[in-house]
């Protein structure tokens, strides 16, 4: 199975009134991929790099986890 980034981490479906199809509420895969791989470095308490650098370098794990879990 492919996993696409922005499809929900933990789907929960709501139905609104407005529409028939379902929407989901949460963060994306690479949200939470990438979150987990910010927690895991700002874990070092001598961490010496800034707030951008943190977030790139989180969101490319992110991706780079999906990437690989698509190679077969």
């Amino acid at each position: 199975m492919i996993t696409k980034p922005n499809d929900p981490a933990r789907p929960v479906s709501i139905k609104t009134s407005l529409r028939n199809d379902p929407e989901y509420c949460g963060l994306t895969k690479r949200e939470h991929f990438a979150a987990m791989a910010m927690q895991g470095l700002l874990s070092n308490a001598d961490l010496a790099i800034t707030a951008i650098q943190i977030a790139n370098w989180s969101v490319e794990q992110a991706n780079e986890l999906i990437e690989s879990l698509n190679k077969k």
